[in-house]
């Protein structure tokens, strides 16, 4: 059956699951949705669904590794983000001498 001819609403589905009356499975065969995003609907729901950030960092952990700060290449060396900064300005007025763009 498709969820969209039935217009039921997510809200409906994660209802029907935490009745505990019909699993996750059931609830895609029943509506035609993959039952990862039912799961991720009733997640979301309780507030405990995890952001990339924390999956990320459980990933890492399971691999024994430490997440490290993500930090933007240039932030430790103001004089090179101005090369590069520069470098990418002085291509692009070149880029556009070169293909004479006209506005229309």
């Amino acid at each position: 059956m498709d969820k969209k001819k039935e217009n039921i609403s997510k809200e409906a589905i994660v209802a029907e699951y935490l009745t505990g009356s019909i699993s996750y499975r059931g609830l895609e065969t029943k509506y035609g949705i993959p039952s990862r995003t039912i799961c991720d609907w009733v997640l979301g729901f309780q507030g405990r669904k995890p952001s990339w950030k924390d999956k990320k960092q459980r990933n890492l952990e399971i691999k024994g590794k430490e997440l490290e700060p993500e930090l933007p290449k240039y932030v430790v060396d103001p004089e090179k983000a101005y090369n590069v900064l520069i470098t990418n300005i002085k291509m692009r007025i070149i880029y556009f001498k070169e293909h004479a763009y006209i506005a229309r």
